[in-house]
């Protein structure tokens, strides 16, 4: 994916399979995982952030350092967001958008959040108090509501899994 550096970022490559027609499809384990997360952080006045990585058949929220000190704020750490971007490439999926959670405010992204969007990303957002996940398309400054599904994933049988631990 190739992300022009201005003043107004946009992106050059918009994935062929646009979640404006077909529902994202993610990770039940994944989003509770992450819900639990948010609902820690906002206790603490803290939110979580991280990457959307487009695998094919499933989208995957890929937490990142928040590098910002700020109560309520995120700010995704530019060394996680390079490195999560090379992986992706190098595993055949892209960094289709980002995450974040709301302390308090309903899952809708402020004028912040959409300043701070790629144009044409996703942007998904996860209330801390609730878990509810809302997902957004944000071009021209502004933010379009997508449809999404949560459904449960398990590797096929065939897999050969290793157990790590005792």
């Amino acid at each position: 994916m190739v992300v022009k550096r201005s003043s107004k970022r946009t992106i050059d490559h918009v994935p062929s399979r646009d979640p404006v027609r077909v529902p994202i499809v993610l990770d039940k384990r994944n989003v509770a995982t992450l819900a639990l997360r948010a609902g820690r952080a906002a206790k603490k006045h803290r939110e979580i952030c991280g990457l959307v990585v487009d695998h094919g058949a499933v989208i995957r929220l890929v937490e990142t350092r928040n590098k910002s000190r700020r109560a309520g704020s995120f700010w995704i750490h530019g060394g996680d967001w390079k490195a999560l971007e090379k992986a992706a490439t190098l595993l055949g999926s892209r960094v289709i958008g980002t995450f974040h959670s709301h302390i308090v405010s309903p899952p809708v992204p402020g004028p912040g959040d959409i300043r701070g969007a790629i144009d044409g990303h996703v942007m998904l957002i996860l209330d801390g108090s609730s878990g509810r996940l809302v997902t957004w398309r944000i071009r021209g400054n502004r933010a379009y509501r997508l449809k999404h599904e949560v459904r449960s994933y398990f590797a096929p049988k065939d897999l050969p899994i290793k157990r790590v631990g005792p």
